[in-house]
């Protein structure tokens, strides 16, 4: 099956935390709050909107579209807890996320 996100949406798996730490420690899972971690699987065709002009005394609107900025697919990254439609595909559940609802790109720092 093929998705093709639309608009200003990514299409993103959220990232199940370890509850080992480096040092080994293992924490209990009192909060069950889901993570706000995810990977970009898909991204949206692109923001609409309208460049208004004037051309020879008409006014004229223009609809035109731009790329989402600053991600790519395959990218970590950080989302509020409220943010997102949750989705099951096949087995697997994902989050639909707005462009503007997105807070940080993860980098992993070796």
């Amino acid at each position: 099956m093929e998705i093709k996100v639309q608009g200003d949406l990514v299409l993103v798996k959220v990232v199940e935390e370890s509850n080992v730490r480096a040092s080994g420690l293992i924490l209990a899972n009192i909060n069950e709050e889901p993570s706000q971690l995810g990977i970009i699987v898909a991204l949206g065709d692109g923001v609409r909107y309208e460049d208004i002009v004037l051309e020879d005394g008409q006014v004229k609107r223009i609809v035109k579209k731009r790329p989402i900025y600053g991600v790519n697919v395959g990218d970590k990254i950080i989302f509020p807890k409220w943010a997102g439609e949750k989705v099951e595909i096949g087995e697997e559940e994902y989050l639909f996320i707005r462009e503007a609802h997105m807070l940080a790109v993860v980098e992993e720092i070796s």
